[in-house]
């Protein structure tokens, strides 16, 4: 028993030996790359996003006014009428019954081939025609056709809508309470519609509902953004996504929000040393060197990722940002590099195994 306990420590002791040697043979030094970023003047905008649709700013349903038959119709879905333009006309049940009675007359005298009751009926038909007129249908706006619900011989009553008319169309969003605190008339946006994701419209804000609504226990506010121009393809009904500029700012100096850490809560970005002064002279007398050209030209490394001495640790002021980009108000100047990313490679080792390699060993 004895013998048995003494080959198991034995063989734990030789184990251990072994993984504190594996370990020991796979543990390398880590080389530690930098991405860099650019720090540049431009543009930065913040913004909210949204999705509506596109719909007319008034909306006006054209409804007939007297019961009868609709006996002709002047417009088409599409076109645009202004005030006061005949839409269609229609006939009254009295007008209708008088016409239908005289055409009725005027059918049996030309049957009949009699001269005499052909020249009544006609008399009889003219008569109807200038003493019962028929009801005009007109456009009680400006704008554009963008529904027909009627055509000539149909039958129609007062609850009848026969034409719908919109002024313009513009796009409504609905903006929870949360963000409507930055919204405001004339507050820049774009707008782009899911079926022409690719054509960007200006706009600005026209209206802003004062009455939310709440929907899922979130109170939401409409609000209508006029565009700068109407495409010809917009329908109303599609769906729109707007995005809104709640700020802007033209020439200031951005970098990489991918730069920027926390520390004490203050930013702060790792900034690439520039090669001036002394540095120059550095540079020159390493071009004489072709090993140290050669170093120069590698990226930044280290063993245990603390920073590099080509790089330096510096606070900044930071102003918006975009979600990409972020203002730096102090603390960085226009055409240095920051880093963006940092990537740490372990470079292991091939351990030898303290039996030999499988291929090596002896049978």
């Amino acid at each position: 028993m004895k013998k048995v306990i003494t080959t198991l420590i034995i063989l734990l002791v030789i184990a251990g030996i072994y993984f504190g040697f594996i370990k020991k043979s796979n543990s390398g030094k880590t080389t530690t790359t930098y991405k860099y970023g650019d720090v540049k003047k431009g543009s930065i905008e913040v913004k909210i996003l949204a999705t509506g649709s596109i719909k007319p700013f008034n909306q006006v349903g054209i409804k007939a006014t007297s019961r009868g038959r609709i006996e002709e119709v002047f417009v088409q879905e599409g076109d645009f009428v202004e005030v006061g333009t005949v839409l269609a006309t229609i006939s009254s049940e009295d007008r209708n019954a008088i016409l239908d009675a005289a055409i009725s007359q005027m059918k049996l005298a030309k049957e009949s081939k009699d001269k005499n009751a052909i020249k009544e009926a006609d008399i009889a038909y003219n008569v109807a025609i200038s003493a019962y007129k028929p009801v005009f249908l007109i456009s009680t706006i400006k704008g554009e056709i963008i529904n027909r619900d009627c055509e000539p011989g149909q039958n129609v009553d007062l609850s009848n809508i026969l034409f719908v008319l919109s002024d313009k169309l513009v796009a409504r969003v609905d903006v929870d309470e949360v963000d409507i605190a930055k919204m405001k008339n004339g507050l820049k946006a774009y707008i782009y519609l899911d079926s022409y994701p690719d054509e960007i419209i200006n706009g600005k804000i026209s209206k802003i509902s004062r009455e939310g609504k709440t929907i899922s226990d979130v109170v939401l506010y409409e609000i209508m953004i006029d565009p700068e121009r109407i495409p010809t393809k917009w329908a109303s009904g599609m769906t729109a996504n707007i995005e809104f500029v709640t700020q802007s700012k033209q020439d200031v100096i951005i970098c990489p929000k991918s730069a920027l850490k926390e520390e004490n809560k203050k930013s702060y970005v790792l900034v690439k040393k520039s090669l001036n002064g002394k540095g120059q002279k550095d540079r020159e007398i390493r071009k004489k060197d072709k090993e140290n050209i050669k170093k120069d030209k590698e990226k930044v490394k280290n063993t245990n990722g603390a920073i590099n001495n080509e790089t330096e640790k510096r606070f900044v002021e930071r102003g918006i940002d975009d979600g990409r980009n972020v203002e730096i108000i102090s603390g960085l100047e226009i055409d240095e590099k920051v880093v963006t990313e940092i990537t740490e490679i372990s470079n292991e080792k091939n351990a030898n195994s303290l039996f030999g390699r499988p291929g090596n060993r002896k049978k």
